[in-house]
């Protein structure tokens, strides 16, 4: 094969993965939605909180290979959890007094699907939102008149699939294949009986074992309660 042959293909096969990088891009975009619910008072009681506290986020992330095996990534979800709670505190502070309550920071499987059930009904409801409390097996709510942060993540990624490749130029871009991975972050503002007052989350195609994509979509859901 001629030189000029091996450099033709090589052109074709960049244009190829700069087109895919273009759709991944694309899609990403496409499939990234944010969605804000409130009650009918909630830049009222936003203005009036002063202490916020900020309760244990529930992380559950889980990897699969290609024959479909699932496993739930534990030491991820203990980066992220961490990672979202110092978050948390380095973007509200100074805007509240911030205060932790971990009591319970070991959900049990019960407790998750009673808050995908809560979550299917938020996301079903329009605004203003009224009558959707976080359930007490979840957090028992003990501090009367405080106002609470809830933060979750649930995401998704295929073991052996990097979340990076280089394409020259020591340029690294996502081309994680879409479907491979996926995540979801969100928070919810409880007032002391658990009612809920605003909720905020975003879904997108990002893998959850990249940090700077995660801190951005948060960055994102949390916007309305940094600014007071």
């Amino acid at each position: 094969m001629s030189a000029v042959s091996i450099a033709g293909i090589c052109k074709l096969i960049l244009k190829i993965m700069k087109r895919i990088v273009l759709f991944l891009t694309i899609t990403t975009v496409l499939f990234s939605c944010s969605t804000g619910k409130y009650a009918a008072d909630y830049k009222q009681i936003k203005k009036s909180i002063d202490t916020l506290v900020v309760l244990s986020p529930m992380i559950v992330i889980d990897a699969s290979d290609y024959n479909g095996k699932r496993i739930i990534d534990s030491e991820l979800e203990n980066n992220v959890r961490k990672f979202l709670t110092d978050k948390s505190y380095s973007l509200l502070t100074g805007k509240y007094v911030i205060e932790s309550d971990f009591s319970n920071n070991e959900y049990k499987d019960e407790n998750i699907i009673e808050f995908a059930n809560l979550l299917r009904n938020i996301k079903q409801s329009k605004n203003p939102i009224q009558n959707l409390v976080l359930p007490n097996s979840i957090y028992q709510n003990h501090n009367t008149g405080k106002y609470f942060l809830f933060i979750y993540l649930k995401g998704h990624y295929t073991i052996g699939v990097s979340p990076y490749e280089t394409l020259g130029n020591n340029s690294s871009i996502n081309l994680t294949p879409a479907g491979t991975a996926n995540e979801e972050v969100g928070v919810l503002l409880l007032n002391n009986k658990n009612e809920l007052i605003y909720f905020n989350s975003i879904f997108s195609v990002n893998d959850p074992r990249l940090q700077e994509l995660t801190e951005r979509d948060f960055i994102k859901v949390i916007k309305s309660i940094y600014y007071k």
